[in-house]
């Protein structure tokens, strides 16, 4: 079964930014996308601040993509 769109499209990245417009987003976290990548980056002068932020982010994101 052939579906979706054909690789190269220019298609593509169309429907994955109107799909990917209501991810998450929280405070003291950077979200970066390119392609299908993605760097989520947590900065605080407290490594556990950080580390805590990055965490809540990321369940955040995780109950996104389980909807």
């Amino acid at each position: 079964m052939n579906t979706g769109v054909p690789r190269g499209s220019i298609l593509s990245p169309i429907l994955y930014n109107i799909f990917a417009a209501d991810q998450p987003i929280t405070l003291n976290i950077s979200v970066a996308n390119y392609a299908d990548d993605k760097v989520i980056i947590s900065m605080n002068g407290n490594p556990l601040i950080a580390s805590e932020n990055l965490q809540t982010h990321l369940d955040l994101t995780e109950n996104w993509y389980n909807k």
